[in-house]
């Protein structure tokens, strides 16, 4: 059975997916640099976030990233407490996960200081036994400092998990060689997640389902 849960935080305990695309399209109407739908940022959001500039079509040669960063996460800092919130089911599931003796991480790409921000705010800080996440805001990935996280827990790979919302937590999970639930509402389209080869799930009750019948699902795996 699971007993190391790893959460991402943005897309996946945090519903922040639009309002992510909503303050990218306002900076890139006012750059006049491209035009996306939601559609297309679910379809092409990754990481390092560079590379989603270039899958979108934004010259590196015409605009400047880091300014696109900076100016992301100035509207972000503002507008995030009053355009997001957690996905209904969070907290519950937290809940069970600590009174049932879990170990509950978050390993993310937010910077550690806005995450701790985020967490308090949201009144979930004390849910988790340790977070993890950039020293930065450039949106680099979470591999690097996560696989050092893993390696100085020595977890047992066999009983954790990592649950995200994009392909990047994906390949993550690959890097550090643990089990990976992906969850359909946040960041990349559903399409994109499915085509990993990992479980996907909709909602927080199939999350939780999912770490309470781990073992069984793992069996019917291998068959």
């Amino acid at each position: 059975m699971l007993q190391n849960i790893i959460f991402d935080f943005n897309g996946t305990l945090l519903d922040d997916g639009y309002l992510c695309y909503k303050i990218e399209d306002d900076i890139f109407k006012e750059l006049n640099c491209c035009n996306i739908t939601f559609e297309d940022y679910l379809k092409l959001f990754d990481h390092p976030v560079t590379t989603y500039y270039k899958n979108i079509g934004i010259d590196e040669n015409k605009f400047n990233y880091d300014q696109i960063s900076s100016e992301f996460f100035y509207q972000y800092d503002k507008r995030w407490s009053k355009e997001a919130s957690l996905f209904e089911g969070v907290v519950e599931t937290l809940l069970f996960l600590r009174i049932n003796q879990y170990k509950v991480y978050i390993l993310s790409a937010t910077e550690i200081n806005l995450l701790k921000e985020q967490l308090n705010k949201l009144g979930i800080i004390d849910y988790f036994d340790e977070l993890v996440a950039s020293n930065n805001n450039d949106a680099k990935g979470k591999k690097e400092y996560g696989l050092e996280f893993i390696k100085s827990h020595n977890f047992d790979k066999s009983n954790t998990i990592i649950i995200g919302d994009t392909v990047h937590d994906f390949e993550a999970s690959e890097y550090f060689d643990i089990n990976c639930l992906l969850f359909s509402k946040g960041h990349n389209h559903k399409d994109r997640l499915i085509s990993t080869g990992a479980p996907v799930v909709d909602s927080y009750k199939e999350i939780l389902d999912y770490i309470v019948n781990f073992r069984t699902y793992n069996s019917k795996k291998r068959i």
